[in-house]
């Protein structure tokens, strides 16, 4: 449970949906959003949205 004085996000990760796929090595960088049925390939590398 987030402590009650946490109020904002201060860091966030990548958001995949639903049966996205990831290979191995692949690099999403931080704020990443890859949308339903995305795939990633091997040695990929993700800078921006991919909805």
């Amino acid at each position: 449970m987030w402590p009650a004085r946490c109020c904002c996000l201060e860091k966030l990760g990548a958001l995949l949906g639903d049966g996205v796929r990831v290979a191995a090595n692949a690099v999403l960088s931080p704020g990443t959003v890859l949308g339903e049925g995305a795939v990633v390939p091997r040695l990929g590398l993700v800078d921006q949205d991919r909805i």
